[in-house]
């Protein structure tokens, strides 16, 4: 079931009056079946994988915790690792290294009939693999307990509103919430109902409206002109971006509405002023969950050459996380390099930026480490100095600006970039892009309009962009929206509501287009 198709509409107001009607006792087994319902109206007969994985971890958890020391753990994590790694391997890895080992094999001249199956891949089985795997290891090492409760342990699993595309929950955080008693809030429900309407503005309005654009351009690659494929990957930045949040958005909400917390897992990555930074901010939960259980396990950043080594592993391991391409392999990998040449770089360009502010001003300031969330810059600001040659010399708050402002842009210049290989359908289709922009970097920069893509719905999706990032820059100066909002008078408010309830209805796209991420 999607978020955005009627079938939900239906669907979560009933489960939600249901849920408070119940005695509490029956709660979690509505929950279950209705995470059920939601999973098997895509398709019944994967259930049994998630079935299978919910009873392998399960009884693992519950053998390893009844045993003192890892040693004697050990075997029933490898079962855990082997079942689920093994299902995720064969449903979404198998053909992917089949084909591969067959066109080497081709290529030494060895004659070699490699299998390939072509099956449908299970909706949100890499989330519920990670979140099941985190879980497991957990136990483990002795973290967490493990949960006697088979059927709340199946609702962690399966619970419908983050299934198939996450945030991908640490068991610490949503398995004790199953065993609290959620009354019916109107303040969670307000609270909730904007956030839910937030993620269909992202998704309905942007996402899916700046996708056909997109769509229409990368399936005629070779005849598009520059201009064509500069506005393609800036709409495709924001496709992505707005189809997940918009997707954890409205997850979070309705999962708020019934009384339980979901971990954040956007924080306005494009605010972000390093590549290292972005990746702080964007899917919070899969870079965290690779950071536990990947980065920190291989040593960590003990050593230069280790923690390179490291980084290109965890973004290699997250690009074929996202799919079996090697396209999603060069962009992790492209995005680990990044950020190496950030980190190894970092000091020259500090001292650069400080010769720049003495040459200027005449003066310098330590610098400041800005959190995301924080105020831009958050160094002082000297007055004006005049001196030789200038009659008036910026000030250091304004040049921090300025290295704020560029650092932002170019941080997402990077992502924007590398962010074709995302999008590419083949390693042909990715390098056909950059051949385009090296052969004609500027033939046909005019030519900005694709077939099939009015100025109207061009309008639209620029407009609703900067409306987006308008609420952004409000957020990133350290304000909370609901707390604006809660300042407001009520008809203010009330028509801020309706006024985006109304953007959703006749400025967003309703062809049930699937979410990007339902297809890792």
């Amino acid at each position: 079931m999607l978020f955005n198709s009627l079938d939900f509409v239906f669907f979560f107001p009933a489960v939600v009056a249901l849920y408070f009607a119940l005695p509490y006792k029956y709660r979690w087994g509505l929950l279950l079946l209705a995470s059920y319902l939601f999973y098997g109206l895509w398709e019944w007969s994967y259930l049994g994988l998630i079935w299978f994985s919910t009873t392998v971890d399960y009884f693992a958890a519950r053998a390893m915790s009844a045993r003192g020391t890892k040693r004697e753990r050990r075997p029933f994590l490898w079962a855990s690792l082997m079942a689920n790694l093994g299902l995720l391997f064969f449903f979404k890895y198998f053909d992917f290294a089949s084909t591969n080992v067959g066109g080497l094999a081709d290529l030494l001249g060895w004659n070699i009939d490699t299998p390939t199956f072509n099956l449908l891949l299970p909706v949100g089985i890499s989330f519920y693999t990670f979140q099941t795997l985190a879980y497991t290891i957990d136990v483990y090492r002795g973290k967490v307990e493990a949960e006697k409760h088979f059927g709340i342990f199946a609702l962690y699993v399966t619970f419908f509103p983050q299934l198939v595309a996450g945030p991908i929950e640490r068991s610490g955080n949503l398995l004790p919430q199953f065993f609290r008693k959620h009354d019916f809030s109107y303040d969670r429900t307000v609270s909730g109902l904007r956030l839910m309407a937030w993620g269909f503005f992202k998704k309905l309005v942007i996402a899916d409206r700046v996708a056909v654009y997109v769509n229409i351009l990368f399936a005629d690659l070779p005849s598009a002109s520059s201009g064509q494929i500069i506005v393609a990957g800036a709409f495709f930045a924001y496709q992505v971006y707005c189809d997940f949040s918009g997707y954890c958005d409205i997850a979070i909400g309705a999962a708020r509405i019934m009384g339980y917390d979901l971990s954040q897992n956007f924080n306005r990555p494009y605010f972000a002023t390093s590549t290292a930074e972005l990746w702080r901010r964007w899917h919070m939960t899969l870079v965290d969950w690779f950071r536990d259980y990947v980065y920190f396990p291989l040593g960590g950043s003990r050593g230069r050459i280790k923690a390179f080594r490291n980084v290109l592993i965890v973004f290699f391991l997250t690009g074929i996380w996202h799919g079996a391409s090697w396209t999603f392999a060069i962009w992790g990998v492209l995005n680990g390099l990044i950020i190496i040449a950030s980190v190894t770089t970092r000091k020259w360009r500090d001292n650069n930026w400080r010769w720049i502010e003495k040459t200027l001003t005449g003066q310098t300031a330590p610098m400041r480490r800005r959190k995301p969330g924080t105020r831009a810059i958050p160094a002082p600001s000297p007055a004006p100095v005049a001196a030789r040659g200038f009659a008036l010399r910026p000030t250091l708050g304004l040049i921090r600006k300025v290295r704020y402002v560029t650092s932002i842009i170019g941080t997402f210049g990077l992502f924007y970039v590398t962010g074709t290989w995302f999008r590419a359908q083949s390693v042909s289709d990715g390098l056909s892009v950059y051949i385009t922009w090296a052969k004609t970097p500027w033939e046909g920069f005019g030519a900005w309009m694709v077939e099939g893509f009015t100025p109207a719905m061009m309008v639209i999706s620029i407009s609703m962009i900067l409306l987006l990032e308008s609420v952004h820059v409000i957020q990133e100066r350290g304000h909370s929206i609901s707390g604006l909002l809660a300042k407001m008078p009520t008809a203010l408010r009330w028509t801020l509501y309706w006024g985006l309830l109304f953007i959703i209805l006749f400025f967003g796209v309703f062809d049930n287009e699937q979410f990007i991420y339902f297809q890792f």
